[in-house]
C-alpha cells in the first residue's frame, strides 16, 4: 500500500486521503482474496471428487467386472450347492444348505441334522429332519453331494467361525474324495473322468441385501432369509454381474465400494454405477436364448445395453414374450419389429442369439463330439452368436478368407456382384458360407493357429479393406475426408497447417486404417472363440480379503498397534 497508494507528502488533508484509500483498500483486498479462497475452494473440490469418482469407479468395476467361477474342467457354467453355518453356533444352530441349477434356479434346500464338529454324531435336537438316519455329518454331507450331483460349492457365513467350518468342509472332501459332476478329458487314459469337488469362498456382499429386500421377497415370498442368503451367494459365483443388476442404483449406493463414497453426492455416485453396469453389459453381452427362457434374474440385464432404458427394456421382453416361435436370428428382431431401426443400429453387437455347436457341433474336450447339427435356415449366420456387427459380418467372412490363405484377388473374386448373374452371385455367397463353416468345423487349436498366421499379416489386410472400399464407395470416402477435414477445423487442439503446407496433418486415411485394425482384432478374438468370455478371471478371496468380509475390519481399522478391547473367558498356565 505504501509503495503503490500512498501519498508522500505529510499533512493533514493527505493525511486524510491516506487513511481514506487503506481502508478501500483493505476492504477491497478481503473480497478478492474470499473470491480467490472459494475459487480455489470449489477447483480442489472438483478435483478432489473427480479423483474419488475415477476410484469408486474402479472399485466398483472390479466387483463387477468378473467372469463366472472357471472349473478345472474350464466350465463356467456351474450347479452350485451352497451352505452355510450362520452364526456358528455348532450344535445350537443347524448348517443350512440349497442347490441351484446352471440357471440360478432354486431346486431344493435342506437343512444339517449332525454337528460337523462332534465326534460322536450328536444331533442338533430337531427330530424331524431327514439327517437324523445317517451316521454323522461327514455321512449327511455324502449322501447330499450324491442326491444333488453339484459342480461346485459356494460358503460363506457372518462370522469367523465360517472359516473353521470351511476347512472341515475341505478336509472331508479330500478325506471321501467327494467328486463334482464335471468331468475332464484325460489324453493319457483316453476317458473322461470327474474332478474333485471344489469349494469357493463367495462374496456376500450383495446376499446380506438380497434376504431382506423387495427383489428376494417377490422371488422366494415363502422362503427364510438364510434360505435367500445362500441363494444370493450361489449366484454370486455363477455370475457377479446379474447380482449387481438385479439391485436397485440405491441399493448399489448404499453397499461399501470405497471408504470415501460418502464424500461425493448421492447423485454423482448413481451415475458412476450406471457407468460402470452399461460397460461390463457391453462386455458380456445378452444371450437371448436367456431371455425367451424368461430367467427372472436375468431379465434386468437388457435395461443397460446401449439404447435402452427401464422403459424400453420392459417393452423388450414383452415383445419377445408375445412371440410363439423361437428367434434364430438378428435379422428377426428388426423384420418382425421387436426393435426398431435406431435400438438395432445400437445394440445389436450386444445380442448373441444361438450357439457355435448349432452350427459345427459341440467341441468339448478339445475333441469333436459327434453331436447332431440342428438345421440351419436361411436366416440364420455363424456370427449372430459373437459380438461382431451385423454391418462387419462381410468384414469379418473376408477375414476368415484372408486368414484360410486365399489372396486378394481370389477375395476380390467371390464377393465380386458386377457383370455377374443372380445364379452366380448365389454360388458365390455360398461357397463363402461353406468356407466359414469349414473353417469354425475345426478345432480351437487349430483355428488359433491359422488366426495367429494371419495376425501377423493384419496392417496388409487393413490396406487391403482400404481399397475395397475406395473402389466400392468412393463418394462416401471422399464424403468422410472432407467431413473430417471440417472437424479438424473446428477442434482448437487439432493439427494447424504450417507455412510448407499439411505436412503435419494426419493422414485420413491412416486414422481409417487404426480403426479398422482394433475393429480386426475384435474379430480375430471372435474367430479363436465366438461368445468367449471377456470379462476378468474370477477373483478368489485372499485371506485379507476373507477376514474383512467376516469381521468387517480393515487395514485402517485395524493394524499393528491398534489398542483392541479382549474378554478372557478360559485360559491355562501352561498357554499364559
Amino acid at each position: 500500500f505504501q509503495t503503490c497508494f500512498a501519498i508522500d507528502k505529510e499533512d493533514e488533508v493527505n493525511q486524510a486521503w491516506n487513511d481514506f484509500r487503506k481502508r478501500c483498500f483493505i476492504e477491497a483486498l478481503h473480497k478478492i482474496l474470499g473470491e480467490i479462497a472459494t475459487e480455489i475452494k470449489s477447483d480442489l473440490t472438483k478435483k478432489c471428487e473427480s479423483l474419488i469418482s475415477l476410484e469408486i469407479k474402479k472399485q466398483f468395476s472390479n466387483l463387477v467386472d468378473q467372469a463366472p467361477y472357471r472349473s478345472e474342467a474350464g466350465s463356467y457354467e456351474h450347479k452350485v450347492l451352497s451352505i452355510t453355518c450362520g452364526n456358528g453356533n455348532f450344535g445350537k444352530e443347524p448348517v443350512v444348505a440349497v442347490i441351484l441349477d446352471h440357471y440360478g434356479k432354486l431346486l431344493d434346500d435342506y437343512v444339517f441334522y449332525h454337528n460337523p464338529f462332534a465326534f460322536n454324531g450328536s444331533e442338533n435336537g430337531n427330530q424331524e429332519l431327514e439327517g437324523k438316519n445317517y451316521a454323522n455329518f461327514d455321512e449327511e454331507f455324502k449322501v447330499l453331494v450324491k442326491k444333488w450331483q453339484p459342480s461346485l460349492v459356494a460358503i460363506n457365513g457372518f462370522n469367523t467361525a465360517t472359516l473353521k467350518f470351511m476347512k472341515k468342509l475341505r478336509a472331508i472332501i479330500q478325506y471321501h474324495q467327494i467328486k463334482s459332476s464335471e468331468v475332464v478329458f484325460q489324453e493319457e487314459t483316453n476317458e473322461e473322468v470327474n474332478i474333485p469337488l471344489d469349494v469357493v469362498f463367495a462374496n456376500d456382499q450383495v446376499a446380506t441385501l438380497y434376504q431382506f429386500n423387495e427383489r428376494g421377497k417377490i422371488e422366494y415370498p415363502n422362503k427364510a432369509p438364510i434360505i435367500k442368503y445362500l441363494i444370493s451367494i450361489g449366484r454370486f459365483i455363477q455370475n457377479p454381474l446379474l447380482e449387481y443388476v438385479n439391485l436397485s442404483i440405491n441399493e448399489i449406493c448404499s453397499l461399501s465400494i470405497h471408504p470415501y463414497q460418502h464424500l461425493i453426492s448421492t447423485d454423482l455416485m448413481a451415475r458412476l454405477v450406471e457407468q460402470v453396469l452399461v460397460d461390463s453389459t457391453c462386455i458380456t453381452g445378452v444371450k437371448l436364448s436367456f431371455l425367451q427362457k424368461k430367467i427372472p434374474h436375468y431379465l434386468p440385464l437388457v435395461e443397460y445395453l446401449p439404447g435402452f432404458g427401464k422403459r424400453k427394456a420392459l417393452q423388450f421382453i414383452e415383445d419377445l414374450e408375445q412371440e410363439n416361435t423361437e428367434l434364430v436370428s438378428r435379422q428377426q428382431l428388426i423384420t418382425r419389429s421387436i426393435l426398431s431401426k435406431t435400438i438395432f443400429i445400437n445394440a445389436i453387437g450386444y445380442i448373441k442369439i444361438g450357439e457355435l455347436s448349432t452350427f459345427v457341433g459341440d467341441d468339448t474336450f478339445g475333441k469333436r463330439n459327434k453331436k447332431k447339427v440342428q438345421s440351419i435356415t436361411s436366416e440364420q449366420d455363424v456370427f449372430d452368436c459373437s459380438s461382431i456387427h451385423p454391418e462387419d459380418y462381410e468384414l469379418a467372412r473376408k477375414y476368415v478368407l484372408f486368414v484360410m490363405g486365399l489372396s486378394k484377388d481370389e477375395i476380390d473374386n467371390l464377393f465380386q456382384e458386377d457383370d455377374l448373374s443372380e445364379d452366380e452371385i448365389s454360388e458365390n455367397e455360398q461357397k463363402v458360407y461353406n468356407m466359414v463353416l469349414e473353417f469354425y468345423k475345426k478345432s480351437k487349436q487349430e483355428r488359433t493357429e491359422l488366426v495367429n498366421l494371419a495376425k501377423a499379416k493384419n496392417f496388409t489386410f487393413a490396406q487391403y479393406v482400404l481399397e475395397w472400399e475406395e473402389r466400392d464407395h468412393p463418394e462416401e470416402t471422399k464424403k468422410s475426408t472432407i467431413e473430417e477435414d471440417d472437424e479438424d477445423e473446428d477442434d482448437d487442439y487439432a493439427i494447424k497447417k504450417t507455412e510448407r503446407g499439411d505436412e503435419n496433418k494426419i493422414d485420413p486415411r491412416i486414422k481409417k486404417a487404426v480403426k479398422l485394425y482394433i475393429l480386426l482384432v475384435n474379430i480375430y478374438y471372435e474367430l479363436i472363440e465366438p461368445s468367449s468370455e471377456a470379462r476378468k478371471t474370477f477373483k478368489i478371496f485372499s485371506e485379507p480379503a476373507t477376514f474383512e468380509n467376516l469381521t468387517n475390519e480393515d487395514e485402517m481399522s485395524f493394524h499393528v498397534g491398534k489398542v483392541v478391547s479382549m474378554k478372557v473367558i478360559k485360559f491355562k498356565p501352561d498357554q499364559v
